[in-house]
């Protein structure tokens, strides 16, 4: 993976439905080129798939991460137990047999079961269970507007519209509605009205740690400093490409960064610069070895309500 391939792949993370046009013009180079590297990040196996889903926040739920040290002696083997449970969604291991999971919950009360469990299944003595801001710039879970209605505000034709999305968000418009059964204009007002309202979340499943270094660090700033600044400094800065910067609703003075660099010189300049910035308290960092995706609530939910239910035969 080169920079363009990066800056590809990082921005249609963002936009999963952006056209090849939209794209070549964002990015600068030919609409030719643009089509030739997302095939080949798609044959590489770096993008395994785009899905739709009904926004999480729509749903009333919430995302977290659940991270620790594992005591298992390959922790990766642990990652399919984890991805079992029904809130999962994604599991890392970076290098240093540090476990994060991604969990959707349906309600936040549900937090300490979740976490009870990643702590058991992940053989994770002391887990740190963080809460996802809204505004955070990740990718499986955002609203660029803003904006969020009720769930209950989706129709069944929403519902089918999204579920005929699902396991390939990026799908031409006419085929969706054939699928089901409207003109491709009533499919693009109902898909145009889902987005705006927040409704409807598409996400990009990658895996860009296949072919470059993938890193995730972890910086912890000081109460009174400016997190801002210090993410436009990360963002700046000529030894890494920042993909993702989270920040967590209670932890508000940690930010998770995910970032690609080139090799572990240009990682070691990197942290010694991060460690330097005015307002840094500390880092810790690790090197993203493995990372799955899983099927969670979400997906159920979403076939039932897309998928109407056999009747009965008469007696």
């Amino acid at each position: 993976m080169d920079l363009t391939d990066r800056k590809i792949l990082q921005t249609v993370q963002r936009n999963a439905r952006i056209t090849f046009r939209e794209l070549s013009e964002k990015l600068g180079i030919s609409i030719t080129s643009v089509q030739k590297r997302l095939v080949s990040l798609e044959k590489a196996g770096i993008v395994q798939g785009y899905t739709a889903h009904i926004s999480l926040a729509a749903l009333g739920g919430t995302f977290v991460l659940i991270h620790g040290r594992s005591r298992a002696d390959f922790a990766i083997e642990t990652m399919d137990v984890l991805g079992g449970h029904e809130a999962v969604s994604t599991v890392l291991c970076g290098a240093q047999n540090h476990l994060y999971v991604g969990a959707f919950l349906k309600r936040i009360d549900h937090l300490d079961a979740v976490v009870t469990f990643v702590k058991e299944a992940g053989q994770i003595p002391e887990p740190e269970a963080l809460i996802f801001n809204t505004s955070s710039d990740i990718t499986c879970v955002r609203n660029p507007k803003g904006e969020c209605s009720d769930a209950t505000d989706l129709t069944n034709l929403d519902h089918r519209i999204i579920w005929a999305l699902h396991e390939n968000a990026r799908r031409p418009l006419a085929e969706v509605a054939a699928d089901v059964g409207v003109s491709a204009k009533t499919a693009s007002i109902r898909l145009e009205r889902m987005i705006s309202k927040g409704l409807i979340e598409f996400h990009v499943e990658a895996l860009p740690h296949l072919y470059t270094s993938e890193v995730l660090l972890t910086v912890r700033i000081r109460p009174d400093a400016d997190r801002r600044k210090i993410v436009e400094k990360m963002r700046e800065d000529p030894d890494c490409f920042v993909d993702e910067d989270v920040t967590f609703s209670n932890a508000p003075n940690t930010v998770l960064f995910t970032l690609d660099v080139e090799n572990m010189e240009q990682l070691f300049r990197l942290l010694k610069r991060v460690v330097g910035f005015d307002g840094v308290e500390s880092i810790y960092h690790d090197v993203l070895l493995h990372q799955r995706y899983y099927s969670t609530w979400r997906d159920k939910l979403l076939k039932e309500r897309a998928v109407p239910a056999i009747p009965r035969a008469s007696k």
